[in-house]
């Protein structure tokens, strides 16, 4: 009856820039392709291919933050994530209204462009595991 954690992400993007629109588009495409198994290449007779599904990308999340000398250090205050799928994905382009900046040779870019990320743990994390920090 023990279920796997799950974690919610929310990030808003407000590009300024064409270069930053580019930016958030290229980092939307990026999550949707990584919580998309693919078919592999395999074929298993002459006339059937292999219809099985890969994996797909795990996640390795830590908290983090720069110390006195700008140095990246875990936040021990928080807890540590074990590997995790990214199980749902959702974006939401504008806010109260849709308002787009000038066409590019791609389109509109959105000005606001809102994400959540779903997140759920592989393993089941245990007291013992709970007690090291996750």
């Amino acid at each position: 009856g023990l279920d796997r954690r799950e974690f919610k992400y929310e990030f808003t993007f407000i590009p300024t820039s064409e270069g930053e629109s580019r930016v958030v588009n290229e980092i939307v495409k990026e999550f949707k392709s990584a919580m998309l198994p693919e078919y592999t290449s395999g074929i298993i007779t002459n006339a059937i291919s292999d219809r099985t599904l890969t994996v797909p990308d795990l996640f390795d999340i830590k908290y983090m933050y720069l110390d006195e000398g700008y140095r990246t250090r875990r936040n021990k205050y928080l807890n540590r994530i074990t590997s995790c799928y990214l199980t749902d994905m959702s974006v939401k382009y504008g806010s109260d209204r849709y308002t787009a900046y000038r066409p590019d040779d791609i389109g509109a870019p959105p000005q606001n462009t809102s994400v959540t990320l779903n997140f759920q743990e592989v393993e089941i994390v245990t007291r013992e595991r709970a007690e090291k920090g996750f």
